[in-house]
């Protein structure tokens, strides 16, 4: 299987159980309620601030009701789609801790990972987040080689309904 296909596969699949996964949680994310301001379950359109010099990442970030995020992210050519775990730790505060394998762009060998904790606070109106954490950055063999700071934002992404 070429390294194309073996992209191609993996985001499919990614996708696959994104839309599953979405399916799941939009009872809980589909409008701004009373609640909704304290509920992370949903889809979210985040920016992730990486260290300089790297630009900042775009990403579609799936948190369902039952702990669980899937996140496919604007470079897939160096990396696989995030699985992670998250809990809420009181109020409007959750951790998340998320892993994805990464790869060589240009080889397509496998590098290693990287494990994200965060700490996500949800605004008082439920449509934004921000976060901050650290990314440790592992290599094939299991090795941490670096930990280094992120943060961001992220906007809940709405259903437009048709007139």
């Amino acid at each position: 299987m070429t390294r194309k296909t073996k992209v191609m596969a993996t985001l499919a699949c990614a996708f696959a159980v994104a839309a599953t996964v979405a399916g799941g949680s939009i009872a809980t994310a589909g409008t701004a309620s009373e609640s909704a301001g304290n509920q992370l379950a949903g889809t979210w359109s985040v920016t992730v601030n990486r260290p300089a010099p790297l630009p900042p990442l775009q990403s579609l970030q799936v948190y369902t009701g039952e702990g669980s995020m899937v996140e496919s992210a604007n470079d897939s050519a160096s990396r696989s789609p995030q699985y992670a775990s998250w809990v809420r730790v009181h109020g409007h505060e959750y951790a998340a801790t998320g892993i994805f394998f990464r790869f060589d762009p240009q080889t397509g060998a496998f590098l290693g990972k990287q494990k994200i904790n965060r700490t996500i606070v949800v605004s008082e109106d439920g449509q934004s987040f921000t976060f901050s954490g650290r990314a440790t950055v592992y290599d094939a063999n299991g090795n941490a080689l670096a930990t280094v700071p992120v943060g961001g934002t992220g906007q809940r992404l709405e259903v437009e309904t048709q007139p």
